[in-house]
């Protein structure tokens, strides 16, 4: 009866909180995955959403230049590439979210 007791408490504590998950998931990207054990699928989340928002922020001093007033001219390539770029992490950002919580619904599922 002891050693089922301690074999259920040992499983119990090695559980992934879903809630955890997904908090650290919303608040840098990839580290859902670090935290569920998937450190290089985390680690590469994290370098591309990285970069992404690197060249997202030199890009938008690009597409409005600081004192520039009044709407953007279209026609412009830095224009459109920073709107894909932007659409681009958007979906990154949720995509990985929900990939978290998909592994850590497996990674205790694969536990009982």
């Amino acid at each position: 009866m002891i050693r089922l007791v301690t074999q259920y408490m040992m499983q119990v504590s090695k559980r992934k909180s879903m809630a955890c998950t997904t908090i650290l998931a919303i608040l840098i990207m990839g580290a859902g995955q670090i935290y569920l054990g998937r450190v290089k699928r985390g680690l590469a989340i994290f370098l591309l959403a990285t970069a992404v928002s690197i060249t997202l922020s030199g890009l938008s001093g690009a597409v409005m230049p600081q004192g520039e007033s009044g709407p953007l001219t279209g026609g412009s390539p830095l224009l459109g590439t920073t709107l894909v770029l932007a659409v681009f992490i958007i979906g990154l950002f949720a995509w990985q979210v929900a990939d978290a919580r998909q592994i850590c619904r497996v990674y205790n599922s694969e536990l009982a």
